[in-house]
C-alpha cells in the first residue's frame, strides 16, 4: 500500500517492493500517463514511455529474449497501442509479459499480435480491453499465441480468418468461336474380277471425329483458417471470435463450338473391265466421323476453412465464443452446348457378276450436352474448445 506522500514513480517503486535507485531491471519497459516517449528509457521506472507503443518498439530495437512491459498507471488513453507485425511477431516469440504495479491497470485499446503466431503472451494482473490477431490467411491449424494468466481479463480475443477472397476458380477454355472438322474417310480401293476372282474391293476409311467441347472450370480456393489458441493461468476472456473463412467459387465452364464429323469413304468396287464373268463382292463403306461439342463443366468451389480450436486450462474462464466454419462457396455454371453434325457413313461399293454389296458405313455418333455444375464442397468445421 502507498503511503501518503509517495508520488509518480516513487509510489511505483513502492509497489515493486521497495524498488528505486538501485533496482535493476532487464528488458523491461515501464509505460505511464506522466511518461515521454521521446525520453523514456529502457530499465528505468523512473523514465517510463508515455504509449505502449513506444514502449514495444524499444525492447524491439534494443533487447533479445523475455521482454517485460510494466504499467506503472492506467494507460487507457493510450490511441494506438499497436505495432508493426516483425516487431510483435520478435517479441512474442521471445515471450511477452504485460504486467502492472498499480492493482488492475487496464488498456482499453486493440494490442494486436500481428500475423506472426506462434508466440506467447503473459498478462499479469492487467486488463486488455482487445486483443487481436491479424485475420489469418492459413490453410489449416496453427497457434496464433499462448497466453498466460494471472489475475488478468481479455474482454475480447479475435482470431479470426480473413474475409478476403481465396481465390476463385478459373473458367474455362471457351471454344464457341471454334468451327471444327474433321477429315473424310479415304475411299477403298477397285478390284478387277480378271486378275482377283472372288476377291472384295477395299473398305472405305472411317472419317475422323471432330471435337468442339469447351474445357471445365477451375476449382475454387479453400477458405482461410481462423487461427487456434491456448489459454493458461488465472484468466477470464469474455468473448471470442474465431471464425473460417468462406471457400471461393468454382470457375464457370467455357461453351462450346461447333464440330463437324469427317465423312466414311466408300467402299471400293469390284469391276470385270475384261469381260471375264467372274465374280467380286464391293467393300464396305467407313463409318463416319462422331461430332462433339460439350459445354465445360462448372469447377467445384472450395470448401470454408475451419473454426478456431481453443485449448484451454481448467482455471480459464470462457464466456462467449463463435467458432464458426467458414460456408463453402458456390459452383461454377456449365457451360452451353455447342452445335454438332456428325459425319455420314460411306456408300457400299457395288460387286461384279454375283458378288454382293458392300454394306454401307454407319453414321458417327454425336454429343452437345450442357456442362454440369460444379459439384459442391463442404463447409468449414467448428471450432472446439478443449479443456487441457
Amino acid at each position: 500500500m502507498f503511503t501518503p506522500a509517495c508520488i509518480a514513480a516513487s509510489c511505483v517503486a513502492e509497489s515493486l517492493g521497495g524498488g528505486g535507485p538501485g533496482a535493476t531491471y532487464t528488458n523491461t519497459a515501464f509505460v505511464a500517463t506522466w511518461g515521454n516517449d521521446s525520453t523514456g528509457e529502457l530499465n528505468d521506472l523512473f523514465l517510463p514511455f508515455a504509449s505502449m507503443t513506444a514502449a514495444l518498439v524499444a525492447l524491439y530495437g534494443q533487447t533479445s529474449g523475455p521482454t517485460t512491459v510494466i504499467l506503472e498507471s492506467d494507460i487507457s488513453s493510450d490511441t494506438d497501442p499497436g505495432v508493426d507485425d516483425a516487431t510483435i511477431g520478435s517479441l512474442l516469440s521471445g515471450g511477452l509479459t504485460i504486467t502492472s504495479t498499480n492493482g488492475t491497470n487496464w488498456l482499453y485499446n486493440t494490442l494486436n499480435l500481428g500475423s506472426t503466431g506462434g508466440g506467447s503472451l503473459t498478462l499479469d494482473n492487467v486488463n486488455l480491453q482487445e486483443v487481436q490477431m491479424e485475420p489469418s490467411v492459413n490453410s489449416g491449424h496453427f497457434n496464433a499465441v499462448t497466453i498466460t494468466g494471472t489475475s488478468a481479463q481479455i474482454e475480447y480475443l479475435g482470431l479470426s480468418a480473413s474475409t478476403s477472397d481465396p481465390g476463385d476458380g478459373s473458367p474455362g477454355t471457351d471454344n464457341s468461336s471454334a468451327n471444327v472438322f474433321g477429315n473424310p474417310g479415304s475411299n477403298g480401293d477397285d478390284i478387277d474380277v480378271s486378275f482377283d476372282p472372288f476377291g472384295t474391293a477395299g473398305n472405305g476409311g472411317d472419317g475422323d471425329s471432330a471435337d468442339a467441347s469447351a474445357g471445365d472450370g477451375g476449382g475454387g480456393s479453400g477458405g482461410y483458417y481462423a487461427w487456434d489458441v491456448t489459454l493458461l493461468g488465472s484468466l477470464a476472456v469474455y468473448n471470442i471470435s474465431g471464425t473460417g473463412g468462406n471457400g471461393g467459387n468454382g470457375g464457370s465452364g467455357g461453351n462450346a463450338g461447333q464440330a463437324t464429323g469427317g465423312n466414311g469413304g466408300n467402299g471400293g468396287n469390284a469391276t470385270d473391265p475384261e469381260g471375264s464373268g467372274n465374280d467380286g463382292n464391293g467393300g464396305n463403306g467407313g463409318n463416319g466421323g462422331s461430332a462433339t461439342a460439350n459445354g465445360g463443366n462448372g469447377g467445384s468451389p472450395g470448401s470454408g476453412g475451419d473454426g478456431s480450436n481453443i485449448y484451454a486450462q481448467s482455471s480459464v474462464q470462457l464466456f462467449y465464443w463463435n467458432l464458426a466454419g467458414g460456408m463453402t462457396g458456390s459452383g461454377g455454371n456449365g457451360g452451353n452446348g455447342g452445335f454438332n453434325y456428325p459425319g455420314w457413313g460411306g456408300n457400299g461399293g457395288s460387286p461384279a457378276g454375283g458378288g454382293g454389296w458392300g454394306s454401307s458405313g454407319n453414321q458417327g455418333g454425336f454429343s452437345a450436352s450442357q456442362g454440369n455444375y460444379g459439384s459442391m464442397s463442404g463447409n468449414g468445421n467448428y471450432g472446439s474448445v478443449f479443456w487441457i
